[in-house]
């Protein structure tokens, strides 16, 4: 019998630091509630332009970024942090519906942001409120709810071009599915060292592919089995379809397309 762990969506989300660092979220009593939300990040610059680089999130974020990069250029820490901003949040959407079927509810106004904080941004959610987990719902929370307003705020400062705000959206979907991916997938046996072999004993008996390869991750593979890996494939092509207006069946990933009945992508498993 192969066991398969049904995990609800706790109020502290306590697994998705297991996924990584752009995973994470501080949930529940973690959250700070002090700091400003996303919503005033998206909202208009206040007009005292003197003192908008100690006041504005969004400026404040951006000049962050600037001094770590080292450069002159606006333009550039704003994409930077646009991409960051955009890695965290399909992350944690991503995330939280590979492992629960259900995202949380990232609503701007309560989703606070440290925008002093090094990479990656520190979130802070005082409630979780769980959402259905389909391609609808995530385009709705991060898509919508969050990428189209940061974008007409970052153009309205620093005049980015629209088309690399969508790439730098598309780009950190990719990254966020194949990291999940990657957890996802049995670690092969390591290779055996040169020398003379000692009889191995009788393998025991293993119901079910994941583990055909030898022990699955601890954290995540158990979690998410190979329909839910085929799921989540799907829910990411079609969360993706509005950042590709010309090819909706397409998302790129790490120089290859992955296709609705493609062969050898890296989601075809």
């Amino acid at each position: 019998m192969v066991l398969l762990y049904v995990v609800d969506l706790d109020p502290r989300l306590t697994a998705l630091p297991a996924l990584g660092g752009f995973f994470a979220l501080r949930a529940g009593e973690d959250a700070d509630r002090h700091l400003p939300t996303l919503a005033q990040a998206y909202g208009p610059r206040r007009p005292d332009v003197q003192h908008a680089a100690a006041t504005d999130p969004l400026t404040v974020r951006v000049r962050r970024v600037a001094a770590a990069l080292r450069t002159q250029e606006p333009r550039v820490a704003a994409s930077v942090a646009h991409q960051g901003l955009a890695a965290r949040l399909w992350s944690i959407a991503l995330g939280c519906a590979a492992l629960h079927g259900e995202v949380p509810d990232l609503a701007p106004d309560t989703l606070h942001w440290n925008p002093e904080s090094s990479a990656p941004d520190d979130l802070h959610l005082p409630k979780v409120r769980p959402l259905p987990g389909d391609a609808a719902t995530l385009a709705d929370v991060v898509l919508h709810g969050h990428l189209e307003p940061l974008s007409a705020a970052l153009r309205a400062r620093h005049r980015v071009a629209p088309a690399l705000l969508r790439g730098n959206a598309a780009s950190a979907l990719a990254a966020a599915a194949r990291e999940i991916t990657r957890h996802a997938r049995p670690t092969r046996r390591p290779r055996r060292p040169p020398g003379p072999r000692t009889p191995r004993p009788p393998r025991p008996l293993r119901r079910g592919r994941p583990h055909r390869h030898g022990l699955p991750p601890p954290q995540l593979l158990p979690l998410l089995p190979r329909p839910r890996r085929r799921r989540l494939r799907r829910l990411l092509l079609r969360t993706s379809a509005p950042l590709f207006p010309e090819r909706p069946d397409c998302v790129t990933m790490g120089g290859t397309s992955a296709q609705t009945g493609g062969s050898g992508c890296e989601w075809d498993c």
